[in-house]
C-alpha cells in the first residue's frame, strides 16, 4: 500500500508557519517566572506630569525639553519622543537600552480611580513590580491594589500615580 511506512514531510506553508513563530520569539525576553515578554525590559527612570514643553535642535537633533508640575526638567530627544508629550499627560521615559518616551493621560475621575493616569497594555504583575509586554518595568505604589487573582495581566488598564508607579488594576 502506497504511504505507509513513509514519514510526510511537514508542508511549505507548515515550515513557514514554523519559521515565523522561532523568529517572533528570537526578541523575548524571560522575566521572573520564566515569563516571555514581547520587548526588552526597560526601567522606568523619570515619570513627571507636563506642565509645559518646548522643541528646538542641537547640532542635527532636535529635542524636547519638558517642564514637569514639581520644577524638575527632562530633555528628550525628538526622535525618541515621537509626537511628543501633552501638557496635563505622565510622561514616562528612560535611556536603556535605548532612548525612549512613553505617555499616559489622566482618567476621567467620575469614571476612573483619582489621579489614575491609565496605560492600556498586557503584562505580568511581579512581587514588587509590574512588567509589561513591551518590556517596561513600573514600580508599585505603597497602596497598589489589585482585584482579582493570577499574575497575568491582560486587557486591563494600568492606573499610575504622578511618579508613574502603578497603584491600581482595573479591568
Amino acid at each position: 500500500m502506497p504511504g505507509i511506512g513513509r514519514v510526510s514531510r511537514p508542508s511549505l506553508l507548515a515550515r513557514a508557519a514554523l519559521l515565523l513563530v522561532a523568529l517572533a520569539c528570537v526578541g523575548c525576553t524571560d522575566v521572573e517566572g520564566g515569563r516571555p515578554t514581547i520587548g526588552p525590559p526597560h526601567n522606568l527612570e523619570v515619570a513627571g506630569v507636563v506642565s509645559s514643553y518646548r522643541t528646538g535642535v542641537d547640532g542635527s537633533r532636535g529635542y524636547i525639553d519638558y517642564t514637569f508640575d514639581d520644577g524638575r526638567t527632562y530633555r528628550a530627544n525628538a526622535d525618541a519622543a515621537g509626537p511628543g508629550v501633552a501638557v496635563g499627560e505622565l510622561l514616562l521615559a528612560g535611556n536603556k537600552p535605548w532612548p525612549w518616551v512613553d505617555r499616559a493621560a489622566l482618567r476621567d475621575p467620575r469614571s476612573w480611580p483619582t489621579g489614575c493616569y491609565g496605560l492600556g497594555e498586557g503584562g505580568y504583575e511581579l512581587q514588587t513590580t509590574v512588567q509589561l509586554d513591551s518590556g517596561l518595568i513600573l514600580e508599585k505604589a505603597p497602596n497598589y491594589s489589585r482585584p482579582g487573582k493570577g499574575s497575568r495581566l491582560f486587557g486591563l488598564t494600568l492606573c499610575m500615580d504622578k511618579q508613574g508607579r502603578v497603584f491600581e488594576i482595573v479591568g
